[in-house]
């Protein structure tokens, strides 16, 4: 969950006012901003994720949670895995047909190996249909003792869930790492932003740097008391001044 961070500070704001404007967490009879000691003290991983799954109101909350000792996408080793809660409907496809790519918008393309000694690649301008089943977000179990980062971990993870659950993402994700970046600003619009902001400070934990994410953290604040309507904002114990202490 680690990565360069080159996206520009005027595109962090951007990104921040327009998922505070269509998918702010709205909190009933709670905090905000979510206190990382009172997160802490809730439990196991699978019981930190199940709360953040409750507390967001996630549509898809039967999730599937597991730790796994080798976690890899795309060749590479990854800390935390989400899987949306639909997969690709190949049945469609020829016995010797296989699913290639598939777009952001849902086209796609299969290898045709009918003739061994000449494949051809067959783009379909229509979406692959999807099939139901049940979502799953994936820990490395390696980070069982790094409280900091795992709680860091398992918000990006149900950030991925709760973007899907608003229509913000779709089940194919960008091969830039930009959904990755939008992941990790949405945790500051579901109040997750003390838990993102104390593991970057503790390990470097997340795709935007500690100033990005303090910057994130500050645009948030600042529409929350801008915003006309509401009750004043009021960070609460334990919040923005002890995470950037």
């Amino acid at each position: 969950m680690r990565a360069p961070a080159p996206v520009a500070d005027e595109w962090i704001a951007d990104q921040i006012e327009s998922l505070y404007r269509s998918c702010r967490f709205i909190p009933e009879g709670e905090p905000f901003l979510l206190d990382p000691a009172g997160f802490d003290a809730i439990g196991n991983p699978r019981d930190q994720a199940v709360y953040l799954l409750t507390r967001h109101r996630i549509r898809h909350a039967d999730v599937a949670i597991y730790l796994h000792g080798h976690l890899r996408r795309g060749g590479r080793a990854c800390s935390g895995l989400a899987e949306y809660p639909f997969t690709f409907d190949t049945s469609a496809l020829g016995p010797h047909e296989k699913l290639l790519s598939v777009s952001r918008e849902g086209t796609y393309a299969v290898l045709d190996s009918s003739d061994p000694e000449r494949p051809i690649v067959r783009a379909h301008s229509t979406p692959v249909p999807l099939s139901r089943r049940r979502a799953a977000i994936f820990l490395d179990q390696a980070l069982l003792n790094q409280k900091e980062c795992l709680g860091a971990v398992i918000g990006h993870e149900v950030a991925h869930l709760y973007l899907f659950d608003r229509g913000v993402h779709k089940p194919t994700l960008s091969r830039e790492l930009t959904d990755e970046y939008q992941t990790d600003l949405a945790m500051f619009v579901m109040g997750l932003g003390p838990i993102a902001l104390r593991a970057s400070a503790a390990a470097g934990t997340g795709y935007l740097s500690r100033r990005q994410m303090s910057l994130a953290q500050d645009r948030v604040v600042a529409l929350m008391r801008s915003s006309p309507g509401e009750p004043p904002f009021t960070p609460g114990r334990g919040m923005i001044g002890e995470v950037n202490a």
